[in-house]
């Protein structure tokens, strides 16, 4: 693999890598382990935090690949399937752990066992992000509006002088429920992508979705009912506060959206629980997923930044 002056994650590939990485440089500084299966793309968020906390050391263990370790840190192959599993270790020893964690989480960890970001580092946050930028500070994460394919958008319960057409664009235009609350909205890409967070404008508070279920990749349409009663991908639940000007972005589970290829949005209830839901424009955010590599890794071996 080749080496990136901009991360500091280090592939562990062998048991002997794990011990020396262990073992080696300040007893003070963080180690932190993301242990995964083959099947698990390498989480972006991951490689933007190691650019910004420079002085945390990152690991990356493919438990297929060295079962060994795996088994060493009590993760067995067989138990890491599709997601990530963190851990965190101090002088030698591990200080905490965790599966599946989002943004928020990872980052209060770093802080909390060693410390802020240092001064000058990139800047990177999983809200307040503009449309056609960085989605959440991930490096390579952009608005998707190019990759949708607008012909094949759909929307259940929508006015018919207020439709879906124009929702992925800023524009004088918004959607807008007819005879309840309730939408679902099927998008289907052009290419596969990866997704790490969305936007919503609401025309009103008032208005503004309250619950929004998603489901990933699914073969059929989704009817209101199946919308209630089948499991979700993921339940997000807004406030107020997800409509302010310096809260435009809620992340999503990036583990859960690795390969999209249509993304169904129900969207259950409004924030006044009345019977017309409105949005002016909804933006997607994450890559294609042909631009996430492993480029970005430096093989152990190479110097801590």
């Amino acid at each position: 693999m080749s080496t990136s002056s901009t991360a500091a994650i280090t592939v562990v590939k062998s048991a002997a890598d794990w011990e020396k990485l262990l073992r080696s440089g300040d007893a003070t500084r963080l180690i932190v382990a993301a242990l995964m299966g083959s099947a698990a793309p390498l989480d972006a968020q991951l490689l933007d935090l190691a650019r910004r906390y420079r002085h945390v050391t990152f690991a990356y263990i493919n438990v297929d690949v060295v079962p060994d370790v795996a088994k060493q840190c009590g993760v067995p192959a067989a138990s890491a399937g599709s997601g990530i599993h963190f851990q965190f270790y101090k002088n030698g020893g591990k200080v905490a752990d965790g599966s599946d964690m989002d943004h928020a989480a990872l980052v209060q960890a770093l802080e909390q066992h060693q410390g802020p970001a240092p001064a000058g580092s990139p800047a990177g946050s999983p809200r307040g992000s503009p449309a056609g930028g960085a989605a959440g500070g991930l490096a390579g994460h952009v608005d998707l509006a190019e990759y949708i394919d607008k012909s094949s958008i759909e929307c259940l319960n929508q006015a018919t002088h207020h439709t879906v057409a124009h929702v992925f664009a800023k524009n004088p235009h918004f959607l807008q429920s007819d005879v309840d609350a309730q939408l679902i909205l099927s998008i289907r890409f052009t290419q596969n992508v990866k997704l790490s967070g969305l936007r919503i404008v609401a025309k009103s508070a008032e208005t503004a979705p309250a619950r929004v279920r998603t489901f990933v990749n699914r073969a059929a349409g989704l009817s209101f009912d199946d919308a209630m009663a089948e499991p979700a991908t993921e339940i997000l639940d807004f406030t107020a506060a997800d409509y302010a000007p310096e809260a435009v972005v809620k992340p999503l589970r990036f583990v859960k959206y690795q390969s999209v290829y249509t993304l169904t949005l129900f969207i259950e209830s409004n924030l006044a629980d009345d019977d017309i839901t409105e949005i002016e424009q909804l933006v997607l955010y994450g890559q294609p997923t042909e631009t996430s590599n492993m480029r970005d890794l430096k093989v152990m071996g190479h110097a801590h930044e």
